[in-house]
């Protein structure tokens, strides 16, 4: 039996005005329960395609398809009912997090905006979230200068998980943080995705992340795919000289000086 198609991009170009466009005659698509880790350098297009996989974007060319619905078919409230399937946990944790509210408030920030359950409910929720993701529900009075970078990534993902999503998009989420709580924030998402079936369109520069957190790899230079498939067919056996590029890079930034 074929896996879901979650995300799906088809002959997709989007421009901005009347510039060169950004990302060209893209076409992908990530099975349900995966990851696809979509690599390339910075301005490549990675941000551009992740943003219109969420609707904020309108294609110049081609379509973006979420659980096999075209969202160039829907209308605002068609838009909204289906975003609530689809979350972003974004790079900076500490600027995509309100200042202003705790952290218990951001968490269950989507819970009040989607109507899902009341005040007591919510509560329940928020704690178990925190729970999922190694904090202590008792800090869910605490605001998010009181914690971390890892910590303060910990909690964009409760929040993300909090209308329990089927696809989360993960744009450079561990690109801000220390190595070695990128590798807790990657172990955290793989166990998340693991126990809930999630799809994950993971968005990076870093092709080490990539290669430990991908099942498929799609390399993007200059708004086109120019390789594409399963991880080890990508990365083990490249066939187009950016990908070789990208490699050998990684292992010149992996060398000790």
């Amino acid at each position: 039996m074929t896996a879901q198609t979650v995300f799906e991009a088809q002959g997709l170009s989007v421009a901005y005005g009347q510039s060169r466009p950004v990302l060209q005659d893209v076409s992908l698509s990530l099975a349900a329960g995966r990851t696809l880790g979509l690599v390339g350098e910075s301005g490549s297009g990675k941000t551009t395609l992740s943003r219109a996989a969420l609707g904020l974007l309108k294609p110049s060319a081609g379509c973006v398809r979420l659980f096999g619905t075209d969202l160039a078919t829907l209308d605002r409230r068609g838009l909204v009912a289906l975003r609530r399937r689809v979350q972003i946990v974004f790079q900076d944790p500490y600027t995509s997090l309100n200042p202003t509210m705790s952290v218990g408030e951001a968490i269950a920030e989507p819970l009040i905006v989607n109507g899902i359950g009341d005040r007591n409910a919510r509560r329940q929720r928020v704690a178990e979230l925190m729970r999922l993701v190694g904090l202590d529900p008792a800090m869910a009075s605490r605001y998010p200068t009181e914690f971390s970078g890892g910590q303060r990534q910990r909690i964009a993902i409760a929040r993300a998980l909090a209308p329990a999503p089927e696809l989360i998009i993960c744009d450079e989420p561990v690109s801000a943080l220390d190595v070695s709580v990128q590798a807790q924030i990657l172990n955290l998402l793989k166990r998340l995705q693991k126990d809930f079936g999630l799809s994950l369109l993971f968005v990076s520069h870093d092709l080490s992340v990539v290669r430990f957190i991908a099942h498929d790899v799609a390399v993007i230079q200059s708004g086109r795919i120019v390789e594409n498939g399963e991880k080890r067919q990508v990365l083990d056996h490249p066939e187009h000289p950016y990908t070789v590029e990208l490699i050998e890079a990684a292992k010149l930034r992996a060398r000790p000086s």
